[in-house]
């Protein structure tokens, strides 16, 4: 993996075949900008929040269907986020298709039940004991789902109405030795969000001395606003690329560059 592209997506929640058609014409042409990677935000492919609809299996099966078309038909490798359903239970999971394989690469850990949050309704968390990611070109990525980065003691305390006893983020870098943290993510706007989710996504990077993509979804829905803010963040805490807010779109990113 050389050049990832990291897009900025504005899906309708329930409306898998149109996303996933919009998922495949932007791979497309970030195929034809020279990416090797294409990666969209948690729960890209039904869009987020899915709410009660998530709890019909059939919708999970249209969504499978859907995954595995994208792993067949999409010309680079696609990361990017969708429910899970395993023995009864509902993950939010994040997927890598390509080449007519579909690979589970991480289910989301911690998940939020406050505020607009109501994921404990619906979902299962991921296990802390387990490696979410995975390798290209000897790289190891770890991948983390939206709530997933909100746990460190250090800067995540008084920012959440909750304290929580496991951080995925240290994990993944502590136990599993990653080389590059991606974080797929719809988080909601909100009064001082952009500038808050930045500075947490920033010293992160730096306090763990390993680069961070973030991937977000962008739009409104049910209530909700989404202002985005994809961004890749070197080592050092840098944002070198980022995705205008409240705008669709994305940007190329070369990992050489990040890890420098």
């Amino acid at each position: 993996m050389n050049v990832v592209a990291v897009c900025q997506f504005n899906p309708i929640i329930g409306a898998v075949e149109y996303n996933l058609k919009q998922l495949l014409k932007l791979a497309r042409n970030a195929f034809h900008m020279g990416a090797d990677y294409f990666i969209a935000p948690e729960l890209a492919l039904c869009g987020y929040p899915p709410k009660d609809i998530i709890l019909n299996y059939d919708f999970i099966k249209i969504c499978n269907f859907n995954l595995k078309k994208l792993a067949e038909i999409s010309p680079i490798p696609i990361l990017l986020g969708a429910p899970e359903w395993d023995g009864g239970q509902i993950f939010n999971s994040a997927f890598l298709c390509f080449n007519d394989k579909i690979n589970i690469v991480a289910r989301k850990q911690l998940l939020p039940n406050y505020g607009v949050f109501d994921e404990k309704r619906y979902f299962t968390a991921g296990t802390k004991t387990k490696f979410y990611g995975f390798e290209s070109e000897n790289k190891r990525f770890g991948v983390s789902i939206c709530e997933d980065a909100w746990a460190n003691r250090i800067f995540c305390k008084d920012l959440l109405p909750i304290i929580y006893n496991n951080d995925p983020i240290k994990n993944l870098v502590s136990k599993f030795k990653i080389d590059i943290l991606i974080n797929l993510n719809a988080s909601p706007f909100e009064k001082n969000k952009i500038k808050l989710r930045e500075t947490l996504f920033r010293c992160l990077a730096k306090y763990y001395r390993k680069p961070l993509i973030s991937v977000s979804q962008v739009g409104a829905n049910d209530g909700l606003i989404f202002d985005g803010g994809s961004m890749a963040i070197n080592r050092k805490g840098d944002v070198l690329s980022k995705v205008e807010n409240f705008k669709e779109g994305l940007f190329l990113i070369n990992i050489q560059s990040l890890l420098k």
